[in-house]
């Protein structure tokens, strides 16, 4: 009985882990969508290009 104890908790910490991974992934894809919504000149303003956006939202912007 113990081991099914400690086979549900793993599951249960995987399917925890998994949602949580799915929620920021989806929080992240929400966040680029926005950023691509802007034009070129607010992007700049911020210091990303269009083609950085991805790369910024999921690592941060580079430091200069």
């Amino acid at each position: 009985m113990s081991r099914l104890a400690e086979w549900l908790s793993a599951l249960g910490t995987w399917g925890t882990r998994l949602a949580c991974n799915l929620a920021d992934e989806w929080l992240m894809r929400c966040v680029i969508r926005e950023l691509h919504q802007l034009d070129d000149r607010t992007l700049a303003d911020i210091g990303i290009t269009r083609c950085g956006i991805e790369c910024a939202v999921r690592h941060g912007r580079p430091h200069a």
